[in-house]
């Protein structure tokens, strides 16, 4: 869970997955379709009610510049 630089030079969101003590490739965070090309995207926070049954949340850049939760 965090952010990365992509090849456009974007901030993007990352989400990591950890499968039975083993880490899994990182993929990028889908952000709603209101979301700026350069969406300064970073998930900062997560919690688990139960094994597997998690929720991630962060902030994005939309298209008129206002920072979304």
């Amino acid at each position: 869970m965090g952010s990365y630089i992509s090849q456009d030079n974007a901030t993007e969101g990352l989400i990591i997955t950890e499968v039975n003590g083993a880490w899994k490739s990182a993929t990028a965070a889908v952000l709603p379709g209101n979301a700026s090309a350069y969406p300064s995207a970073l998930l900062s926070e997560v919690t688990c009610v139960s094994t597997n049954n998690c929720t991630a949340v962060g902030t994005y850049t939309d298209v008129t510049v206002a920072s979304k939760e």
